[in-house]
């Protein structure tokens, strides 16, 4: 909730027309409830008052009324948007002291400060840290109820007391066997997994398109004149469930640095915005990017 406490100087209406104070339950797969209903630990009656107080910090907000809020913010402050433009190309002019992007429909477009936020596909990399990144592909997920394993004694036996929940996602399929074929080794694995994966159901694998990339050294050009932020600068997993929240938190913090700097210690504060977050990033835990 970070985002309510950052939002002092926007219209309380627009919060609050986008926010979804709605019960919390966690549900098993089938439906059926798991845990009953829950309240965010901010909003106990024990628990230290939250950075947003008084507003009541509600644990549910959709992205897009999110970005719609943001994007009425920007035109109140007169401050332009072009969508449906990629950027092919970022450059700097050290000299001038200038960040530089080539656009799609042909433009040159240049400013004291250019923020690459446009996810871990950007083309800012090759200004930024002079190479490529990659994404590195997580594979598939298997989403199938135990009840279908009734004929394999051996899972039957391990997973008898079995009582975690189960997550599926939505994507495009893939066989058991196409499955098999892209994990190396996998005869060598031990005979619980090897039979999980050989005793797969048709139609419960899909192919869960995630991509993680290792962290960068830096997040800012040379002269400081190009920054990124967001997936640009490092991409969460999901599972995280810390990517929009570390993505605002980049915002804030560039912003806040940029007004600290002012136009003539600009380029000093996209990095000293960048040692702030790379250190905050460097504690999350490798599992969780």
């Amino acid at each position: 909730m970070t985002l309510i406490a950052a939002l002092e100087s926007v219209p309380s209406s627009s919060i609050t027309d986008m926010d979804n104070d709605t019960e919390v339950h966690f549900c098993q797969q089938g439906g059926s409830l798991a845990s009953p209903k829950c309240e965010f630990e901010w909003n106990l009656e024990d628990s230290a008052n939250h950075t947003a107080w008084p507003l009541r910090a509600s644990g549910c907000f959709v992205r897009r009324d999110v970005a719609l809020m943001f994007s009425a913010q920007a035109q109140k402050l007169g401050i332009p948007s072009n969508f449906g433009v990629g950027v092919t190309n970022y450059l700097e002019d050290s000299a001038m002291g200038l960040g530089i992007i080539h656009t799609e429909d042909g433009r040159e477009l240049s400013a004291d400060i250019v923020v690459a936020a446009d996810g871990f596909g950007t083309e800012s990399h090759f200004v930024v840290v002079d190479y490529p990144t990659r994404a590195i592909s997580t594979g598939y997920c298997i989403d199938y109820p135990t009840s279908m394993l009734k004929n394999t004694p051996a899972l039957s036996k391990a997973l008898a007391e079995c009582g975690r929940l189960q997550w599926q996602s939505w994507s495009t399929g893939v066989t058991p066997e196409q499955m098999a074929a892209a994990i190396p080794g996998l005869q060598s694995w031990d005979h619980l997994p090897a039979e999980l994966i050989k005793n797969t159901p048709p139609d419960t694998i899909v192919r869960r398109e995630l991509c993680l990339r290792n962290p960068q050294p830096k997040w800012t050009s040379e002269s400081g004149c190009i920054v990124q932020t967001g997936d640009a600068a490092r991409s969460l997993l999901p599972t995280s469930a810390n990517g929009a929240a570390m993505a605002l938190e980049d915002s804030m913090s560039l912003a806040d640095c940029l007004r600290l700097g002012g136009k003539e210690e600009a380029v000093v504060a996209t990095k000293v915005h960048q040692d702030l977050r790379c250190v905050i990033f460097e504690l999350f835990p490798k599992a969780l990017r």
